[in-house]
């Protein structure tokens, strides 16, 4: 049986984390000051998941790096180091699926390229691309940037737009979907509830209609921690 490294924002509120630990062993990002303080602990900024292999920023936490190592995870390290601004900070803030690459081109990654021969390239003006978008299953999407969401629906995406106003991310006005979410075992992991969102009703029927759970961590508005991202081994 395979065990699971998940890695999390360490500001989470704790009933979430608690909730968080009962899944898997949560290697919880500290804040450095390798970036700006909003986003510090986001393991969306530091890592890119391809499948269950993680391809991890030159300057990502090294605490975190070398467990996953010894834990056996599947681990490349990149060549490039984010910066503190953008778009240094967004370097490696990619969605990669089997059969796409969802990024803005412009921001520089040449760690990615190897996989792009295998997948269809899209292009997306957002530099923050993960924090924006989560791949549920399928073609199946969530989104809080209008400009994902089209680019995805002339390819015949589902993909339904979140509106973020009312997802926290402390020190700035507010979050975005992809940041309180993670996937896995056919779950829909969310930093919150969806109880405290206006879609609530629609988001849940969106992703009920991919035969998908979901799992609230804990009962309060969403909170953007960067993504949750589970890595099997």
């Amino acid at each position: 049986m395979k065990s699971v490294n998940i890695l999390a924002d360490s500001r989470m509120p704790n009933e979430a984390k608690m909730e968080l630990e009962k899944t898997g062993n949560v290697l919880w990002i500290q804040e450095e000051q390798k970036v700006y303080s909003a986003i510090s602990c986001h393991p969306d900024i530091y890592f890119c998941q391809v499948h269950q292999t993680m391809i991890a920023a030159k300057n990502a936490p090294q605490n975190i790096v070398e467990t996953m190592m010894k834990n056996g995870c599947n681990i490349e390290l990149g060549h490039l180091n984010i910066g503190h601004q953008y778009p240094e900070t967004a370097r490696y803030n990619s969605v990669v699926t089997n059969d796409l690459i969802i990024r803005n081109l412009k921001i520089e990654n040449s760690d990615l390229e190897k996989f792009y021969d295998q997948r269809e390239i899209i292009h997306v003006a957002q530099g923050y691309t993960r924090c924006n978008l989560i791949h549920l299953k399928d073609n199946a999407f969530l989104t809080s940037d209008r400009g994902i969401e089209k680019e995805l629906k002339k390819r015949g995406m589902d993909i339904l737009w979140v509106q973020p106003e009312e997802i926290i991310l402390p020190s700035v006005n507010h979050g975005f979907i992809g940041g309180c979410c993670g996937v896995f075992n056919n779950t829909l992991f969310l930093i919150g509830s969806l109880n405290f969102h206006q879609q609530k009703e629609e988001i849940h029927s969106f992703i009920t209609k991919y035969n998908m759970k979901i799992k609230e961590l804990y009962q309060g508005a969403l909170w953007d921690g960067g993504g949750i991202f589970f890595v099997e081994y």
